[in-house]
């Protein structure tokens, strides 16, 4: 019998001709079609999702994403975006195409940590769209020579209709993950869009495994009310997409939904007098994304109570609680949001690099004093 010769391997899109790719699209096309997912995590997909690794094969991935980026060398911010519909979470993100020393809008200290590589450029942006809605905000920045590429991350379970398969999608995104670690190390930003989805894809693609590895036909009733801080076994797949994100030079972004929370007031016999309405993000906080900047994004209002203005509230950061908690931010794009964490973030490295400037400026100076008495 004759072998069934091998399938040809699937090739990227080719762009339409009036649309000559550039030499980073060509790049980034070449790396979709070339990376594949780690051999071990491919296994967990489908019928054999319920098979454990081995230690050795869990430290192997380990070890791989150890060795695309080495944690002492993260130099990226990492930073969420919340709020309600339309607050600017996506677009905020998509500004950091803008975080490039040849922006002049952003002040000189910023240049000059982006110039000497100290802060990695914001350019390219890659987007994990898992909400599907970036492609039609990209068109705003058509014509501005900024590189977004946006990665559809969407996958229809088989066995149930309009519901998602949580174990492909994680799947993808440790495809993209991978390949951006390898063919871009040292520069971009990576947006997590949105962080609200995945971490129900989590919880959802850890409840399936452990349903699958019960086969003694127990209870199952608890496992339905799974909550991160409750209960959460190791996951070979999940660990994976931590420990290289983690570790990746680039800066990551996160978006999440806000939910609305009510805070009841009582009086002193314990009848209800009034509520108040909360917004927090609509994520789990259990999940380490580890932040480095959280940012509520809210409407500013006119006195008639029409918005006017998008402004940035730093709920939270890792710099400087006393100075930067509380303070607002309007347009609160990426690149202004750095400009401001600067000064908390990089003081030893700006004193460093400022003296580095002034002494080989005091150097140039002696050499051309130098130079003119010798004529």
């Amino acid at each position: 019998m004759s072998e069934k010769p091998p399938s040809p391997r699937r090739r990227a899109p080719r762009a339409a001709a009036s649309q000559t790719p550039s030499t980073l699209e060509q790049q980034v096309m070449e790396a979709i079609s070339a990376t594949e997912v780690p051999e071990n995590l491919g296994s967990l997909l489908g019928n054999s999702s319920a098979t454990r690794m081995t230690d050795n094969e869990i430290e192997s991935i380990y070890a791989e994403a150890q060795r695309l980026s080495d944690v002492t060398k993260r130099k990226g911010f990492k930073v969420e975006y919340h709020g309600i519909q339309k607050t600017g979470k996506t677009m905020n993100a998509m500004t950091a195409a803008s975080l490039v020393p040849e922006n002049p809008k952003i002040s000189d200290d910023l240049r000059l940590l982006l110039s000497e590589g100290v802060i990695p450029r914001g350019d390219p942006v890659f987007i994990l769209d898992t909400e599907l809605k970036a492609e039609k905000l990209r068109y705003k920045f058509r014509n501005t020579g900024k590189n977004i590429f946006i990665f559809p991350i969407f996958f229809e379970d088989p066995v149930r209709p309009m519901q998602v398969d949580a174990t492909k999608c994680l799947l993808k995104m440790a495809n993209i993950l991978t390949m951006i670690s390898k063919k871009f190390p040292d520069r971009g930003t990576v947006v997590i869009d949105s962080a609200t989805d995945v971490t129900r894809w989590v919880i959802k693609h850890i409840k399936f495994r452990l349903l699958s590895l019960n086969a003694d036909g127990s209870e199952l009733g608890d496992m339905f009310r799974l909550q991160p801080g409750d209960y959460q076994p190791r996951d070979d797949l999940w660990d994976y997409i931590l420990k290289i994100s983690q570790n990746m030079t680039q800066h990551f972004i996160y978006t999440s939904r806000e939910k609305e929370d009510w805070s009841f007031e009582k009086d002193g016999d314990g009848n209800m007098t009034g509520k108040t309405g909360i917004y927090s993000a609509k994520r789990y906080a259990e999940l380490p994304f580890q932040m480095d900047v959280e940012v509520a994004l809210r409407y500013k209002y006119d006195a008639h109570g029409v918005p006017v203005a998008r402004v940035g509230r730093i709920i939270s950061n890792q710099y400087d609680d006393e100075k930067l908690a509380g303070v607002e931010l309007e347009n609160p794009t990426f690149p202004r949001l750095i400009d401001m964490i600067i000064p908390y973030s990089h003081v030893i490295e700006l004193e460093a690099l400022k003296a580095r400037k002034e002494q080989n400026v005091s150097q140039t100076n002696t050499n051309q004093a130098q130079a003119t008495r010798t004529q």
